[in-house]
């Protein structure tokens, strides 16, 4: 078997095994009902960005150059800064960061002055599996809906139930939430959700 066709055939065997998996995950609405539909959730808070691993954050300490420049984000949260070495910031915004390099800065300057923007961020990466034409993870945009991730993988299959696309969620509490494809393109609550990083998408 060609390389190409058994990689792809072996993306659907995966895709049909996570497939099987979702449909054991805990019922979110009781027995008859192990999944929650998009419709019924909550209004989404408000989305507050904070620094995460991978991203690009500058560090402006006014009047100090040396102490000023842009930083990636380790994958264990943490910055390596010039003069203080390594400071913890991943999961902070950008003033919850400039005020903790601000305290740390504080007895080596006078009145330091600390400004943190974050000039580039990691994509989410998102798993999309069942019936379409190329199951696979893939890098979404930030603020990316369902739509986009099933485009990504070159939309649904002849054999897709359109009705059900469920995405899977692991936090803050494990969810399995329905949606109908008419309903992503509609500019309702379904085209409004947005994924998150680790969310898989899963279309029977």
């Amino acid at each position: 078997m060609p390389a190409r066709v058994e990689g792809t055939f072996l993306m659907h065997i995966i895709s049909r095994f996570v497939l099987a998996l979702s449909l054991a995950v805990p019922s979110c609405g009781g027995a008859e009902h192990p999944y929650v539909w998009v419709e019924s959730l909550p209004p989404e808070p408000a989305r507050v960005t904070t620094i995460a691993p991978q991203d690009r954050i500058f560090v402006l300490v006014r009047g100090q150059a040396a102490m000023s420049g842009e930083q990636v984000v380790r994958a264990d949260g943490s910055i390596v800064h010039a003069l203080l070495g390594k400071v913890a910031v991943g999961g902070l915004t950008e003033s919850a960061a400039a005020d903790r390099l601000r305290e740390r800065l504080r007895g080596i300057l006078e009145q330091p002055q600390v400004s943190v923007a974050i000039v580039g961020s990691s994509p989410a990466k998102v798993s999309v599996v069942g019936e379409v034409e190329h199951p696979g993870r893939f890098d979404v945009d930030d603020g990316e809906g369902v739509l986009g991730a099933l485009a990504r993988a070159g939309g649904l299959t002849e054999f897709a139930d359109r009705d059900g696309i469920f995405v899977l969620r692991d936090r803050p509490q494990p969810m399995r939430i329905r949606f109908r494809y008419e309903s992503l393109t509609g500019g309702g609550r379904a085209s409004r959700f947005r994924l998150q990083n680790g969310d898989t998408v899963v279309v029977e």
